[in-house]
This record gives structure tokens, C-alpha cells and sequence, in this order.
């Protein structure tokens, strides 16, 4: 009776941890998800950790959030959150295509170095930035002499989570709120293994039809 509990209780309570580059909007993701604020001055994270209530099946879920450092020193510090991780959002900007770019040479390597299996989403994030066209560290314009790299686009964003074997691929802004049920709701999809699967950029268009098809909520 106890290990039954026991197995309960680690069904519904999720651990999902933020990874990815510094200042590509981690923290705003997690503040938006779990309590629907928004951080308007950047502050470089050590480590935090949020909670948000999700109802799936008529059952409540606590999904946390373990938001992480980015940069190289806090490496050993940043890999003790990883332990008993259910699933990862593996983090980019679509402004910044270096962040994008560290995903397969960084990140990726990084969480199978010490979760093989732990399944993850690949998250662009800062979408309103690209909307507007302003850009960071690679943008749409550029002189002769320095070029700027495009921003990345959904399909490339797609194609990576295909080839790196993410359970989908999601797009979001913490600072219009555009995608932010759409993580929320697939991280708890991708941690307990429901619904349709794997493949595809999923938005917040797709979430009526996903929620009933798998009897979410998302509160």
C-alpha cells in the first residue's frame, strides 16, 4: 500500500528543468507559467524554483520549475538540479541564433551526459522580439561589412526538436503570454507520456483540441 502511494505521489508531482544560455529569457518563462508575472529588468539566475497546479484528467499535478544558471561556472552547481528531473525545456531565443546553435553543442550533450532518457521540449522563447524585429546578437539587419545572421524560424526550430528526438517543439513569449499554456501543458504531456506524441511546432491554437483530447486544464 505504501509503494503504491509512493508511485502516486512521483506521478503527480513533475520536476522540470529550465536549461539554455543566459539572458534568453529562462526566468521570464518560469515567472509567467507559475505565477503570470513578468520580469522586466534582466538578473542574472543562480537558481530558483517555482510551482503551478496543473488539473490533467480530473487529476491535480505540481509541476516545479528549476530555473538555471547558463554560464560555464556554474556547471557543477547547475547539473546537482538534475537529479530525479522529469523533464527538461531545453531553452533558446529565437533572436539570439548562438543560443540556438548551443542547444546540439551545448545543452543537448550536457542533460544525456547524465539523464539519457529523460524526455525534453526544445523552447523557443522571446517570439516578440522577433515579431517586432528587434534583434540581439545576430538580427535581420546588418552592414556589408558585418552581416547579421536571420532570426531563427519556426521550421528550423522544428527540425532541430526532430533530429535531436525532442518530444515537440514549442514557441512562446512570457511578455505577451503567447505559448505559455502550450509549455506548461506539453511539459506535463511529454513527463507523463499522454496524449498524441511527438512531432511538429504545437502552439496555442493546438491546445482546445489537445486538452480534449487528453481531458486537460490548465489553471
Amino acid at each position: 500500500m505504501t509503494s503504491e502511494l509512493d508511485e502516486s505521489l512521483d506521478k503527480s508531482n513533475i520536476k522540470c528543468v529550465l536549461v539554455g544560455d543566459s539572458a534568453i529569457g529562462k526566468s521570464c518563462l518560469a515567472a509567467r507559467i507559475t505565477n503570470n508575472t513578468f520580469h522586466t529588468e534582466y538578473l542574472p539566475t543562480l537558481f530558483d524554483n517555482y510551482a503551478v497546479t496543473v488539473i490533467v484528467q480530473n487529476e491535480p499535478y505540481v509541476l516545479s520549475l528549476f530555473d538555471t544558471p547558463g554560464q560555464d561556472e556554474y556547471i557543477r552547481l547547475r547539473t546537482m538540479s538534475y537529479m530525479k528531473c522529469d523533464v527538461f525545456a531545453v531553452c533558446f531565443s529565437v533572436v539570439k541564433r548562438e543560443s540556438y546553435k548551443h542547444v546540439s553543442d551545448i545543452w543537448l550533450p550536457e542533460i544525456r551526459r547524465y539523464l539519457p532518457n529523460t524526455p525534453f521540449l526544445l523552447v523557443g522563447t522571446q517570439t516578440d522580439l522577433r515579431q517586432s524585429g528587434v534583434t540581439t546578437g545576430g538580427g535581420v539587419n546588418g552592414s556589408n561589412n558585418n552581416p547579421l545572421k536571420p532570426v531563427v524560424s519556426s521550421a528550423e526550430g522544428v527540425k532541430m526538436a526532430d533530429r535531436l528526438g525532442a518530444h515537440c517543439y514549442v514557441e512562446c513569449s512570457a511578455l505577451n503570454q503567447t505559448g505559455i499554456q502550450t509549455v506548461k501543458h506539453k511539459l506535463i504531456r511529454a513527463a507523463q507520456d499522454i496524449g498524441q506524441g511527438k512531432g511538429g511546432i504545437v502552439g496555442d491554437d493546438d491546445l482546445s483540441d489537445s486538452c480534449t483530447k487528453c481531458g486537460c486544464q490548465i489553471v
